[in-house]
């Protein structure tokens, strides 16, 4: 068989997503058929029902998953187990961690989830509002946003960078300091609002922004600059390092690979990391 992620399967996907990710998190196995035991309640295995195209199903449930909820979960893993190498059928399993931060919650229906027994319930007002107390961390993350990005009459591009909280937690004193890793691609770099401290950088091209007055709610994202770089004589990569700190946030650190092609790009925007 080769399943589709049907409209109530997504449904079901995402009380999962929700309901493991608010409790310790959880497993989901896709190609096994399983049976309610009588005294347990608890779903036990009787069959093994290997998926068809199984590789194209896991894709399908990668990209699926961080828009079925709020805040999307881009932590999970899925991987394909197949009996044999050559195997096209076999059983997708998806790894959905425990959320630290906000309590997750499933957009259809705007429900909170929690795992009880084997069951995926909804979450009593009183838990939804322990877990959104425990929230003491902001989340940001910074976007930089295309829309028109041909070189206008001058020959320069201008990039906007933005930055969202995907916390309830208010974001304070934020520094963000952004990289050019191969400045020599393109030239004349300069980033509004930001201060360019290159000269205390030997060999490095960097831009510091200090927005210790301003702060960054959940929903409201905020305009923080505008990259400006004469058209590269190119075509190729530009690369970007981005780093992000905040007051009870641990800083991170996002890498942005610029693909630049036929006057425009396209964006690769690489797992965020730790800064320490």
């Amino acid at each position: 068989m080769s399943p589709q992620l049907s409209v109530d399967l997504r449904k079901t996907l995402a009380a999962a997503l929700s309901g493991f990710s608010n409790t310790e998190g959880g497993i989901i196995i896709w190609g096994m058929a399983t049976k309610r035991h009588g005294h347990s309640g608890l779903d036990v295995l009787t069959q093994i029902e290997p998926i068809g195209h199984c590789a194209q199903f896991a894709r399908q449930a990668e990209t699926t998953i961080p828009s079925l909820t709020t805040p999307s979960i881009t932590k999970s893993t899925t991987k394909c187990l197949f009996e044999k190498k050559r195997d096209k059928k076999g059983v997708v399993i998806t790894f959905i961690p425990k959320v630290i931060g906000d309590p997750v919650q499933v957009v259809s229906d705007t429900t909170f989830y929690f795992r009880s027994g084997a069951e995926f319930v909804k979450a009593p007002y009183e838990m939804v509002k322990r877990l959104f107390a425990a929230t003491e961390s902001p989340e940001l993350t910074p976007t930089i946003t295309f829309g028109e990005n041909k070189p206008n009459g001058e020959g320069f591009l201008e990039l906007p960078i933005t930055l969202s909280n995907g916390s309830s937690a208010v974001a304070r004193f934020i520094t963000v300091s952004l990289e050019i890793i191969n400045p020599d691609f393109a030239g004349n770099f300069s980033l509004s609002e930001f201060q360019d401290v290159s000269d205390i950088n030997p060999g490095k091209k960097i831009f510091v922004l200090k927005a210790n007055e301003d702060v960054i709610h959940r929903g409201l994202n905020a305009h923080i600059g505008r990259l400006r770089f004469r058209k590269p004589e190119r075509d190729g990569k530009l690369s970007l390092d981005v780093k992000i700190f905040a007051d009870k946030m641990r800083a991170r650190a996002v890498r942005f690979e610029l693909t630049y092609a036929q006057d425009s790009f396209s964006m690769i925007l690489e797992t965020p990391s730790f800064v320490y």
